[in-house]
């Protein structure tokens, strides 16, 4: 299983995009997708773990939470299925 966070604020616009087309990806149930979404101003401490500069920011991890991947910005939903999947956009 792999662990998607969604790093974001409760002010930030294309965070808010970015959840509606988290919920349009199907496939993350199957592929075992674990979703966390993470409001940076509340949770300083994961923020700095994964070195989130800028939000959204995208962070897979696997079973033991060690980084595989970073995205930043809002991106289309194939772009973030071929992220999940770890396929170059």
């Amino acid at each position: 299983m792999i662990n998607l966070y969604k790093f974001s604020t409760s002010t930030c616009q294309p965070c808010k995009i970015m959840n509606d087309r988290i919920k349009d990806i199907d496939f993350m149930i199957e592929y075992g997708t674990l979703i966390h979404h993470i409001d940076v101003d509340k949770d300083k401490d994961l923020a700095i773990k994964f070195n989130v500069k800028a939000v959204p920011t995208f962070a897979i991890t696997d079973d033991h939470d060690n980084l595989l991947r970073t995205k930043v910005g809002a991106i289309t939903v194939k772009e973030l299925e071929d992220f999940i999947i770890g396929q170059p956009s």
